[in-house]
């Protein structure tokens, strides 16, 4: 497992979405476990949703990237309730009861042919799934997982070396750790939205393996970016971007018909900092469903980042920026989700 530094910005997720890493046990700043079979992807669920807690959001759009999205579908089964969406980028899904077969891993390499360190890379890329690769045949291995073999592709395949925990990868998917006939069984009751994101030059998951994903899901959307290999946010960072954020602004649109209240807590600088923002947000929310809204938003002015923090904290999604006529201060509106 990685650290999670891996991920970046996301392709500049950030300047749409307020993102929280967390580093798996192992990994980045976490410290390692006095027992190493907490190390298994279903013992770490607790772990996530601690993290929630901490950062005190009563709902979370969840996503997860390539092996971690185990961990979040598992999460997600164990606390439906927390989940307002769920994004799998290059996921895994044997949560689900599906993998990824050394046939799939040679199709998706196959589309590389043409690249220049094809014939060097590829024996030692089909070892790495028959279990015969060696440390060299990993390093020899890492352009197929690329979209593009460049200087920013080395970069980030070198910084593994610091970010990955070997032990943690070899016990995480270890016997006992998925129960994919009753994990299908919640997922195919849920409501929850759900986006599978697939490159189209990955092998894991192949785009059509990832179609198949989604079809476990009964509100799930797929969008294979092209030209993307395992690493999207390195291979195509404004498509990834884009996707993921039509995706979370769409999900926040929806709501049921019932009525909509704007919820403004606003306090004067000299004020801020003494919890009457919180009270006041307490008391118009009461208000708002005493009323019978169903759907409550709020308006924030871009500049102001501590407002935008006390919403985004509060469960508040963004929906739309703007810049009224005549005027040049951008606003933000969003949707508690």
């Amino acid at each position: 497992m990685r650290a999670s530094a891996y991920l970046g910005d996301l392709g500049g997720l950030t300047r749409h979405r307020r993102l929280h890493a967390l580093d798996l046990r192992g990994t980045g700043d976490s410290a390692l476990p006095a027992d190493p079979a907490t190390y298994r992807c279903d013992r770490q669920v607790d772990d996530v949703e601690a993290f929630r807690a901490h950062l005190g959001l009563d709902r979370v759009d969840l996503l997860a990237h390539s092996a971690g999205c185990d961990l979040a579908l598992l999460y997600a089964v164990r606390h439906p309730r927390r989940v307002r969406t769920l994004t799998m980028v290059a996921g895994r899904a044997r949560a689900l009861g599906v993998d990824f077969t050394p046939e799939h891993r040679a199709e998706g390499a196959a589309l590389r042919k043409a690249e220049p360190w094809f014939e060097g890379a590829h024996d030692a890329y089909t070892r790495l799934w028959d279990g015969t690769a060696t440390e060299t045949d990993e390093d020899t291995a890492l352009p197929f997982f690329y979209g593009r073999w460049d200087a920013a592709a080395e970069a980030h395949a070198a910084s593994g070396a610091e970010q990955y925990n070997d032990e943690a990868a070899e016990r995480y998917a270890g016997p006992g750790a998925f129960r994919p006939a009753e994990a299908r069984a919640v997922v195919a009751a849920w409501d929850t939205r759900v986006l599978l994101v697939a490159g189209e030059l990955d092998s894991g998951p192949l785009p059509r393996v990832a179609a198949a994903v989604a079809d476990l899901f009964p509100r799930a959307e797929l969008a294979v970016l092209p030209g993307a290999g395992h690493f999207p946010w390195l291979d195509a960072p404004d498509a990834l971007r884009e996707t993921v954020a039509g995706f979370l602004g769409r999900a926040a649109d929806r709501h049921d018909g019932g009525a909509t209240a704007t919820v403004i807590a606003r306090v004067l600088a000299e004020h801020r900092g003494r919890g009457f923002g919180g009270e006041l947000y307490a008391r118009g929310l009461e208000q708002a469903r005493a009323l019978g809204a169903r759907v409550i938003e709020t308006v924030v002015l871009a500049a102001n980042e501590d407002g935008l923090r006390f919403a985004l904290r509060h469960g508040f999604a963004e929906t739309e920026r703007y810049v009224l006529p005549g005027e040049s201060a951008e606003w933000i509106d969003l949707r508690l989700g």
